[in-house]
């Protein structure tokens, strides 16, 4: 039901926000037209942009390899899946440089780490929740009015992640009172997919100007 709404919510926003961006569209055009009539055509407007990119996985991988190498010490191996809601870890065992080295040419997405003097990290993004995550997360609203991810309802204070301040008065004023009275209570979220519509819907009611906390992770029980 929930879910239901704050689809219709979206729908009526994205329309408020269409003819807004055509309004600003044509108006930076103009200017850019003007300038472009009077300046010189024969230099590009397309100047190549310095990457300051950091190395890719792959590199750093090799180079995690090679210190492996001389050191010719086994390490234990510990996969760790790193979710967008949570993380879970698998101890593989212990496994010697060229082990650990078929491991990463098997999963070149995944990313080589050391960690201690004892373990090697071998860790997967994903986009998704974990497990535990589909079983209890909530969105809520904190003490403070920022907009968070719950482990159990709001009520327990068990916060995951939070992300932005909310302009309340103005979230009451433009909402139906149940949703936001579900939002106070808790929204269940279950999948990616719901996880990202919750977080976009209430993205158009952030606090301007309020310091952005962007899927900042806190401690349970803060």
């Amino acid at each position: 039901m929930i879910m239901s709404m704050l689809k219709q919510l979206k729908k009526k926003l994205r329309r408020k926000v269409k003819w807004i961006s055509l309004g600003i569209s044509a108006l930076l055009v103009i200017p850019v037209l003007l300038y472009w009539s009077g300046s010189d055509k024969s230099q590009s407007v397309f100047e190549p942009v310095a990457s300051d990119e950091p190395l890719s996985w792959e590199v750093s991988n090799q180079a995690v390899l090679g210190n492996l190498t001389k050191l010719k010490q086994s390490k234990e191996v510990v996969i760790q899946k790193t979710f967008v809601c949570g993380e879970e870890l698998q101890r593989i065992g212990t496994r010697t440089p060229g082990e650990i080295a078929k491991l990463v040419k098997e999963h070149p997405a995944w990313r080589l780490s050391i960690q201690g003097e004892d373990q090697v990290y071998l860790t997967e993004h994903i986009q998704d929740l974990s497990a535990s995550c589909k079983e209890a997360a909530y969105f809520g609203v904190d003490e403070s009015g920022v907009l968070s991810l719950f482990d159990g309802i709001p009520m327990q204070n068990k916060v995951i992640q939070s992300f932005f301040q909310l302009n309340i008065p103005y979230l009451k004023s433009a909402l139906p009172p149940e949703t936001v009275a579900q939002l106070f209570a808790g929204i269940r979220v279950t999948d990616i997919d719901e996880y990202n519509s919750v977080l976009s819907t209430f993205a158009d009611y952030a606090r301007a100007g309020a310091d952005q906390l962007a899927g900042s992770s806190k401690a349970e029980g803060q």
